[in-house]
């Protein structure tokens, strides 16, 4: 089922911005500096996206299935556009995700218990 993150102009009502994900999204945030937005959906998919462009930056995962360590979806940069299946390893119940202010750093927690602190830079987990 494909989901969608919708950025809005506060002043006018207007939608400023569509970008459609690969699922439900639970969780959202934007931050102005560098235009990015943020989408969290349930099987703990995390993607931030270019808000001018609409193209996905990164794809955040941090517990493969059966609880290997995996890395960001497509490699680590912030120009990664690369597409992450549908199998791609994924954070069980993502139940939280936030983006700082700045745009450097990304936070998501699961419902298994496991917070990750990521940089939107390298792509990776501190």
């Amino acid at each position: 089922c494909a989901g969608a993150v919708k950025l809005w102009l506060a002043d006018s009502g207007e939608c400023l911005r569509t970008v459609e994900t690969r699922g439900v999204v639970i969780h959202s945030a934007f931050c102005p500096v560098g235009a990015r937005m943020l989408s969290a959906a349930p099987d703990g998919a995390t993607e931030l996206w270019c808000v001018d462009s609409g193209r996905r930056l990164l794809s955040f995962a941090t517990q493969a299935p059966g609880g290997g360590e995996a890395n960001a979806g497509g490699g680590a940069g912030p120009d990664n556009d690369s597409d992450t299946s549908e199998d791609s390893a994924a954070e069980p119940g993502v139940v939280c995700a936030a983006l700082s202010a700045d745009g450097d750093q990304v936070f998501t927690a699961s419902a298994n218990g496991l917070a990750r602190l990521w940089s939107t830079a390298a792509g990776d987990s501190f």
